[in-house]
């Protein structure tokens, strides 16, 4: 395969940034007890960037193809330094901060900061400068509409939060009545306004993170930025109709998430609350998108 070095700088960049750092800080935050504790934690923010890296590589990979990536030990060893050191300031925000959850937008906004900063001197280190340099000349266009996409995405996702409690409601009582139908002993309770769903000894609460509003959400906006990529010129009634039924979908996959988490939990509550749980969604959700666009730029017609 002819770009395979490519295809196993970008395998080797996504999983530092998205699995192998993030796991590293959880082991770090256990050892110490630190607030967020031994999780891998996949926030909406995280699952939007990813996939539109995803995006950005599919819709670009003949050009990208073309771009020469030449090793440099001195980009290595510099940028690789710097990356950890913003990596560990990250650490020291998100870890160490006295109630991180609650702390005002700006703290949050420089935690993705750092992060970010972190991870494209982390790029340099892999790629190196002159790669990068090229990358962002040949598609600074591309590149300035996606942090438009992602930073109004930030603060809409910040907004649309106080709406969470509408969609727990629904995707409780749709699983309350998906577990009686499986399972005996299932019930539905509310806590502070909050749905409780419980199956025999083991019950959650429905809050904010699994309502499917950051499914929704992030739903939304990958749609029309693969519009915004795509070549294509999609029939507007037909990718109307796509748009609302891939809506549907991916409310059923909020609903299902939580059917799975209730019924691996009624067996296995410690992994179910931890890894299963942390995990289960973002996988869920890039499955279901890159399925519903594989079938939707196969079947939705071109525009006359």
């Amino acid at each position: 395969m002819q770009n395979k070095p490519l295809y196993i700088k970008i395998i080797i960049f996504l999983l530092f940034v998205y699995l192998a750092v993030p796991f590293i800080m959880g082991l770090l935050a256990a050892a110490f007890n630190f607030v967020l504790g031994y999780t891998l934690n996949f926030s909406r923010n995280n699952i939007f960037s990813f996939v539109l890296i995803l995006l950005f590589i599919y819709f670009n990979k003949k050009e990208l193809a073309k771009i020469k990536s030449l090793f440099s030990s001195k980009d290595l060893g510099i940028f690789l330094i710097l990356a950890i050191f913003l990596f560990y300031l990250n650490f020291r925000l998100k870890y160490t901060l006295n109630n991180y959850l609650t702390a005002l937008p700006a703290i949050m906004i420089l935690d993705i900061l750092t992060y970010l900063i972190a991870s494209i001197l982390l790029f340099i280190a892999i790629f190196s400068f002159d790669y990068t340099k090229t990358i962002l000349t040949k598609f600074i266009a591309q590149l300035s509409t996606l942090f438009v996409f992602f930073i109004s995405f930030f603060f809409l996702g910040l907004a649309l939060e106080r709406t969470w409690l509408f969609f727990s409601k629904l995707v409780a009582a749709a699983n309350y009545n998906l577990l009686s139908i499986f399972f005996k002993n299932t019930s539905l309770a509310f806590s502070d306004l909050t749905p409780l769903l419980r199956l025999n000894n083991f019950s959650i609460a429905i809050g904010s993170p699994c309502s499917g509003t950051d499914s929704l959400l992030l739903f939304t906006y990958l749609f029309f930025i693969v519009i915004f990529f795509s070549k294509k010129n999609y029939n507007f009634k037909t990718a109307s109709l796509a748009f609302f039924i891939g809506l549907i979908g991916m409310f059923a996959t909020a609903v299902l998430r939580v059917f799975l988490l209730m019924a691996v939990g009624n067996h296995y509550p410690n992994f179910a609350l931890t890894l299963f749980h942390s995990n289960l969604g973002w996988s869920l959700f890039v499955i279901y998108f890159f399925v519903f666009y594989y079938l939707f730029s196969k079947l939705t017609p071109k525009a006359i």
